[in-house]
């Protein structure tokens, strides 16, 4: 039995500031004195608010290389089972089926009192996603105040989007953390819209061709 300190609901919260000093508030718990392939990393802890301390039986500080050897395709870094598909809206744990290695900053603002708006977005971004693993790219989307964080490793992925939730960055503004596509899924993506919509015209000209026949064969 835990005695957790668990979040409000996000739409009474607003800025949660409990995981802002994870990075600094590291430290040995009783799964320090485990074997590694026993123990998991806290998902409370990652939110800020574990309130049992050294005597927490998961690991109180974020994923290191040595750790991702560990790695156990059916449970995330947590130790929590994942499921064979995403949520419809990218949200929860994530699938057993794609890399999860990309998260998706949501409801961004852009920052007004710069001459350099997106490379500053950029470079805030990295400053507060980088705290949580090594980055391997961000792709920023100023026209969906959106941003996909591609990590080397599910996780770091994982542990940020815990971490990340309901943070600020920068401002007053609320970030959303969901579950982004991988450049294979977005380019598999974007190629069934071109196929959809050239098999949509395909159908329109097919159509009108019918409807010509026809106007021909009465006349």
């Amino acid at each position: 039995f835990f005695l957790m300190i668990r979040r409000p609901p996000r739409s009474t919260q607003g800025v949660s500031s409990a995981a802002s000093d994870v990075y600094k508030r590291q430290g040995y718990t009783r799964a320090d004195l485990m074997e590694k392939a026993t123990s998991y990393f806290c998902v409370y802890f990652a939110r800020g608010c574990c309130a049992e301390g050294a005597k927490c039986r998961f690991y109180h500080r974020i994923p290191q290389p040595e750790d991702l050897v560990n790695e156990e395709n059916s449970k995330d870094v947590f130790g929590r089972t994942r499921h064979a598909t995403f949520k419809e809206d990218m949200s929860g744990i994530g699938t057993f089926n794609k890399e999860c290695r990309t998260i998706s900053a949501c409801d961004l603002k852009v920052p007004e009192s710069t001459s350099t708006p997106v490379r500053d977005t950029v470079k805030l971004l990295y400053d507060e996603f980088a705290k949580w693993g090594e980055i391997e790219d961000i792709n920023f989307m100023p026209q969906k105040a959106q941003a996909d964080i591609r990590y080397v490793h599910r996780f770091y992925a994982e542990f940020a989007k815990e971490a990340m939730q309901d943070q600020s960055l920068g401002g007053t503004d609320v970030l959303t953390i969901k579950w982004g596509l991988e450049d294979s899924d977005a380019k598999v993506t974007k190629q069934k819209d071109k196929d959809q919509e050239a098999r949509f015209l395909g159908a329109v000209q097919k159509k009108k061709q019918n409807v010509e026949t026809l106007s021909l064969i009465h006349i």
